[in-house]
């Protein structure tokens, strides 16, 4: 078995080697082909180290026979995967803050144009999330702030990358209602504004 994944204090190799050999040993926590002694592929486990902590590997194995065709064991190769997994389980937190959130969250594209909103949004606004969907974030404008208004809260999103006041926006079936709104900007990796995120209630 090989790790070639470096680690704080040594590498992957030092770490993960002889248990990950014993985790391919142990049949019955494979999947099924590798208990039919066939090749596997990304088993994902989560292994403990030496040093009493853990992480998620993928394990690749192939079958060894010999001349006579007897089966020897498996050679298998092993991914350190636990910053994906890190990043999945923070995605699923997101989603779920995302759904579950009593405040209304829209959010747009560096145009304005909405590209998501949660079922919050929806409850207060009375839009289900099909009717905005690509929809600039005019669409719940109530008309009672003028030009000036939104061209000092652009400008200010633009200089401090937040804006938060109150605002007067409009229900799909014609209220005018009052809401306290604040906007965060997410920068692209070029740095520049590349969504919006509004928060309100």
């Amino acid at each position: 078995s090989e790790i070639a994944h470096s680690t704080p204090g040594g590498t992957m190799r030092q770490y993960l080697a002889p248990l990950l050999f014993a985790v391919v040993s142990c049949v019955s926590a494979l999947p099924a082909s590798a208990q039919d002694r066939r090749e596997f592929k990304d088993f994902e486990y989560i292994l403990p180290l030496v040093d009493g902590t853990s992480r998620f590997v993928a394990i690749s194995g192939k079958p060894i026979f010999d001349e006579r065709g007897t089966f020897l064991g498996y050679r298998g190769v092993g991914r350190d995967i636990s910053e994906r997994k890190r990043a999945e389980a923070l995605l699923h937190q997101a989603a779920v803050v995302f759904k579950c959130a009593s405040e209304g969250i829209m959010i747009t594209d560096r145009e304005g144009n909405i590209l998501d909103v949660n079922a919050a949004f929806s409850s207060i606004t009375g839009y289900e999330r099909d009717e905005v969907l690509g929809k600039n974030a005019r669409v719940i404008q109530s008309g009672r702030q003028g030009v000036d208004f939104y061209t000092q809260m652009w400008g200010q999103l633009t200089q401090t990358g937040t804006w938060s006041g109150e605002i007067w926006n409009r229900r799909k079936n014609g209220e005018v209602y009052a809401e306290l709104l604040t906007i965060n900007t997410v920068q692209g990796v070029d740095g520049q504004p590349d969504m919006f995120v509004g928060l309100f209630h």
